[in-house]
């Protein structure tokens, strides 16, 4: 099995993970279905190409891979913990598109 695929069927097991990227493709979706269909498709192809997912690899490793320190701030936390969610939500819509 090629890295590509193997990368790809790792990230479908994934939990989901909802963040403003989801809420707001939602919102457009209740405006215009069809351009919040087109905005997925954008997200899946940017990010399938092997530049894609080796971006997308980079920000697993900065962000998934890195815990706070201990003494971090609850804005701090809340900050980080939304942009895992964003990174999480590009992992799900490349992993099952």
């Amino acid at each position: 099995m090629k890295p590509k695929d193997r990368f790809l069927n790792d990230m479908r097991r994934d939990m989901p993970a909802l963040s403003a990227l989801s809420h707001y493709l939602n919102w457009v979706r209740g405006q215009d279905a069809e351009a919040a269909q087109g905005l997925e498709a954008d997200i899946m192809e940017a990010f399938s190409t092997d530049a894609g997912l080796r971006v997308l690899k980079l920000f697993e490793k900065s962000v998934l891979l890195v815990g706070q320190p201990s003494n971090s701030t609850d804005g701090a936390l809340r900050e980080m913990n939304a942009v895992r969610n964003f990174v999480l939500e590009i992992r799900r819509y490349v992993a099952n598109g």
